[in-house]
């Protein structure tokens, strides 16, 4: 019975203690859902690291680009996902009347 207790109290700790796998992950591994379940600081953060080694114009906004995140509609990796939105964006900038 002792052993039970330890062994729900060790899963406890184990559960709490885990990290999100927003947390713990780059954009480039993350579903769809997980994205969507993500705080919007840590999805800035994602979309910074993402932009910063994807992305040629460092003036694109980093809040359109997790706009664009957020209202995507896959439901699979956020990767490809986020190389359309760059893709998007990059050429709304070069539309754009100056």
């Amino acid at each position: 019975m002792r052993l039970a207790g330890y062994a729900a109290l060790l899963f406890a700790v184990l559960v709490v203690e885990a990290p999100t796998p927003a947390a713990s992950s780059s954009l480039l591994y993350l579903t769809a859902v997980e994205w969507k379940a993500t705080d919007r600081a840590t999805k800035t953060a994602l979309a910074s690291d993402f932009m910063r080694i994807y992305c040629g114009d460092v003036r694109m906004s980093l809040d359109r680009f997790v706009d664009c995140l957020d209202d995507s509609p896959g439901t699979g990796a956020t990767f490809p996902q986020a190389l359309a939105c760059s893709s998007r964006l990059a050429r709304d900038a070069l539309q754009a009347p100056p």
